[in-house]
């Protein structure tokens, strides 16, 4: 079993572990916000930002935008959530540098407590629990999502989503098959399932060298769906209602195979890490050493102008 597998299994826990933290997260968002919140990531971490981000709008929270770290520019009043699961990505890095230089309040979420992120913000959300071997990022991404979701239910007065280690186990009980006539993939999700369609493209790309596309689904027909064929395969994370219906309809019209969610977004994603992990294997990768990729991206240090 590879490490990458043996960590998609383990996120039920890690799940649980995060529901039990969503309060004290909840204490700590509410005790810092100021006038918005900035929540800045690169890669896997960008994209939980954007789910967060835009959860917080929905329920109600918070003013929140997600930016990633390479273009983050401090607004005045904002909390900036700065996530990473090593905390040493030097776009993070200059970030939180930024942040502070303009008098911002910083936080870091980050599975490396004793990182140089969590050393240079004001606080830290840790998740010291989640430990992974391998390159791609697994249960550290969705644990996130689900922490940050869990605590603005919270802040909002809403049942948090407890069920879900349970509906995953489930989830993880059933088979999946690997993608064997489709090698391009679109995955589609609106409002903050935009964020996890987003991460879902992307564990099929680093895993299996898939061309993924990732979009909101009703902007799928306007242009994007020109390239859809016999060898795409959409999956769609909104539920089921008459204009995802519709779309569907179109999606199998030009060829293409389609496949509407059936559980919670992040179930779903974690059941996409799974056909990930499946159809690299089928093609005989490597899904703890993605190619050209590393577990974090630390960019050399520019010599200083000579004198």
């Amino acid at each position: 079993m590879t490490h990458t597998e043996k960590e998609i299994l383990s996120q039920p826990e890690l799940w649980e572990r995060a529901l039990e933290q969503s309060r004290e997260v909840a204490g700590q968002l509410k005790e810092l916000a100021g006038s918005g919140m900035a929540l800045v990531g690169a890669g896997s971490s960008y994209y939980v930002g954007i789910a967060a981000a835009r959860y917080l709008n929905a329920v109600g929270v918070a003013a929140a935008r997600a930016v990633p770290a390479s273009e983050f520019a401090p607004r005045a009043g904002e909390l900036v959530l700065c996530i990473s699961r090593s905390g040493t990505t030097t776009e993070i890095l200059e970030a939180v540098s930024a942040a502070k230089e303009a008098g911002n309040v910083t936080l870091a979420l980050t599975a490396e407590p004793a990182s140089p992120l969590a050393q240079e913000t004001h606080e830290v959300i840790s998740l010291a629990y989640v430990r992974e071997d391998s390159v791609v990022q697994t249960g550290s991404a969705t644990t996130a999502m689900l922490l940050l979701r869990a605590a603005a239910d919270l802040l909002a007065g809403r049942v948090p989503p407890v069920h879900l280690p349970e509906e995953l186990r489930r989830s993880l009980a059933e088979d999946v098959e690997p993608l064997a006539q489709h090698d391009h993939v679109v995955v589609l999700g609106s409002s903050w399932r935009l964020g996890v369609a987003c991460e879902a493209a992307l564990k099929l790309q680093e895993m299996a060298q898939l061309w993924t596309e990732r979009y909101v689904p009703l902007e799928y027909r306007h242009g994007p769906i020109s390239c859809a064929g016999p060898r795409t395969h959409v999956e769609i994370l909104d539920p089921w209602d008459e204009r995802i219906g519709a779309l569907t309809a179109d999606i199998q019209r030009v060829g293409a195979r389609v496949r509407v969610a059936a559980a919670d977004p992040l179930v779903e994603l974690v059941r996409l890490q799974r056909v990930g992990l499946k159809t690299a294997l089928r093609r005989g990768l490597n899904p703890d050493k993605p190619r050209h990729l590393t577990r974090s991206v630390v960019l050399p240090t520019e010599p200083a102008p000579a004198t």
